[in-house]
């Protein structure tokens, strides 16, 4: 009986948390062990409970939406939409993605030399209001795009720090400097990303490793951009009023100057969060398709 135990373990059990608790209760029961009935009994209770453990471990990764088939855009397009949603909502913890909102953002710095010092803690909101536009797959070609739109904000503590002769003529003024409390609002920020993929085999499964290197990313922002900061100052004049109503008049300008780092943080967000989807949730969980003729050997 004691070898029906591990030899369940080995056989059905895939997840390493689950597995650890298996063979532990394995243990416990041959250590236990008094008599035929008695073990029996408790092997009963170990399989319920390994069984319960497991569809629990199955249903964490479930989102209330049909497979797809990898051709059908439309169905992929509704089926991740609920995974953005469930992740902003709840996080996806057995995949290593928190709740996205709120999120927190420490330490967040974008320096672009000649131009602005930004420096940002606080919190960041909107990933519930989230759309996928478009999320399509071609296995064939290894390849995937997906386009979302959401509203954004960030509020919380920052520092900032500017000599750009183009703030100064914006400002008529000295260098700009601030260190308080702010935000900022992306209304309708468009974010795609198109990348590749590799199918890989693991554990009797397969998975999706995405291509960092090969992957394309863009942000527009189809709306607008505003700001708002206390505590700033042009040279030594308090003007925090009259420099906010400069930078939101000329938003796509002061995005145009920070755009690349803030572009690159995003991206490495994206793709990280993807990938930590992608790498950990099998392909048969969303997909009907059959890939293992793609599997990379």
């Amino acid at each position: 009986m004691i070898f029906f135990c591990f030899r369940t373990l080995q056989m059905h059990v895939v997840d390493v948390n689950i597995k650890a608790t298996y063979r532990s209760l394995c243990l416990y029961l041959f250590k236990s062990s008094r008599n035929a009935e008695v073990d029996m009994a408790i092997l009963q209770s170990v399989i319920l409970l390994v069984s319960a453990l497991f569809v629990v471990s199955e249903a964490s990764y479930a989102v209330h939406q049909k497979k797809c088939n990898s051709k059908d855009s439309e169905c992929l397009k509704n089926y991740f939409q609920e995974v953005v949603w469930e992740a902003a909502k709840n996080g996806l913890p057995e995949v290593g993605i928190p709740i996205l909102d709120p999120v927190e953002i420490k330490d967040y710095h974008v320096s672009v030399p000649g131009w602005v010092s930004f420096d940002f803690d606080g919190v960041g909101q909107g990933m519930k209001s989230c759309f996928l536009n478009k999320f399509w797959m071609n296995f064939e070609k290894r390849y995937a795009s997906m386009e979302m739109i959401c509203d954004l904000q960030m509020k919380g503590h920052y520092k900032l720090f500017s000599n750009s002769s183009l703030i100064r003529n914006l400002l008529d003024g000295d260098t700009l400097h601030g260190d308080g409390n702010g935000g900022l609002k992306f209304e309708k920020m468009k974010m795609s990303f198109d990348f590749r993929f590799k199918v890989e085999q693991r554990g009797g499964d397969n998975f999706l490793n995405i291509d960092s290197e090969s992957s394309k990313f863009n942000v527009d922002i189809l709306r607008g951009a505003s700001f708002a900061a206390d505590n700033l100052y042009l040279g030594d004049v308090e003007a925090s009023a009259t420099i906010m109503k400069v930078m939101n008049q000329h938003w796509k300008l002061v995005m145009d100057g920070t755009a690349l780092p803030f572009m690159y943080k995003i991206k490495g967000l994206f793709y990280d969060l993807t990938q930590k989807y992608f790498n950990n949730v099998p392909v048969k969980n969303y997909l009907n398709d059959d890939v293992w003729k793609y599997v990379v050997t």
